[in-house]
């Protein structure tokens, strides 16, 4: 009896297969799908069938939001808002240096809250997409920094006051406070000075050329002087020769100025008095209040009772740069 019926269960389940492949059939031809293109699933039992579908269904569902993320950062949209983003980041008063590691720390800071960035969460989850757009970080940063310094520039040529200089530096949307205008003033006549540091090198090295060809028609009897006795004829040595700088580095420049005012501050808080303290946060403070309270002296047209529109950062997004984006 009992291998009657498991006969009968036989050919039951064996009809049930044919079933089940007829409709695969069936449904591939309707989909215009090769006839064998769900034979293997139409012999899975219902849970495999079901582990199979969700498996698909989250390939499908990452591929889609892949194509969608590769199709928006490659869009003017995403090129706008990133350029914005980045604008934020190159003006924030807090910035501890403008090339040395910045683009490093925007990458990092940006993969920990693609939200800021407007950046889909698909991007850093693919190699080429995660390549792409920190190609594309460092190259707006380059062009950044050259815009800000051009209108640096200009504001020092026209004699604009800080206010206006603020206002060709910003974007709309951005909320600027006296933190960001003592940052820019400090820049303004950082690169005053830088100008004429870059006039002075091209001087020397003038000077220097003048000097190389000067030696190799040098009297032989010069050969035997040593260091010392060239060092007083002004020949120089090469150990002593004063770095060349060039307009080009003057980002480089403010970053070196910024690491001497760190260690600077940190060397005022251990030296001040108990009674007294003075915190390296304090004298970063005073130092820049300073800068934008002479910048105002200089460049006075206009700007009596100015300030700014407000007295600090309420943006979201604005505050988080400003406050995550420091090392």
């Amino acid at each position: 009896m009992s291998l009657r019926r498991a006969r009968s269960e036989s050919i039951v389940e064996e009809q049930r297969k044919k079933r089940l492949k007829h409709h695969a059939v069936t449904v591939c031809k309707s989909l215009n799908l090769p006839d064998d293109a769900l034979e293997d699933f139409a012999s899975l039992d219902a849970e495999e069938k079901l582990n199979e579908i969700r498996g698909v269904l989250m390939s499908l569902c990452r591929t889609t939001k892949c194509n969608a993320a590769q199709e928006f950062i490659n869009s003017k949209d995403f090129e706008r808002i990133l350029k914005d983003r980045l604008r934020v980041c190159l003006l924030s008063p807090n910035l501890p240096s403008y090339v040395s590691c910045l683009a490093e720390q925007v990458i990092r800071y940006a993969k920990k809250d693609p939200a800021t960035f407007k950046i889909p969460d698909a991007v850093f989850q693919d190699p080429e997409m995660t390549d792409q757009t920190n190609v594309q970080t460092r190259e707006i940063l380059t062009s950044q920094r050259g815009l800000i310094k051009v209108k640096l520039m200009t504001s020092i040529t026209n004699k604009t006051n800080i206010s206006v200089l603020a206002k060709s530096l910003s974007s709309s949307g951005h909320e600027i406070t006296v933190a960001h205008w003592a940052r820019f003033s400090f820049l303004r006549s950082s690169l005053v000075n830088f100008i004429q540091i870059v006039d002075e090198s091209a001087r020397i090295s003038v000077a220097q050329k003048s000097r190389e060809a000067s030696t190799a028609v040098v009297d032989p009897a010069l050969l035997n002087v040593d260091d010392e006795e060239l060092l007083g004829e002004g020949f120089g040595v090469a150990d002593n020769t004063p770095r060349i700088w060039v307009i080009s580095e003057y980002w480089e420049y403010i970053d070196l100025l910024l690491a001497d005012l760190r260690t600077e501050s940190r060397k005022a808080s251990k030296a001040s008095p108990v009674t007294s303290p003075i915190t390296s946060e304090g004298y970063l403070k005073d130092f820049f209040k300073n800068c934008l309270e002479a910048d105002l002296k200089q460049y006075a047209a206009g700007c009596e009772g100015l300030k700014p529109a407000f007295e600090k950062v309420t943006v979201n997004w604005q505050r988080a740069i400003h406050n995550e984006l420091v090392w």
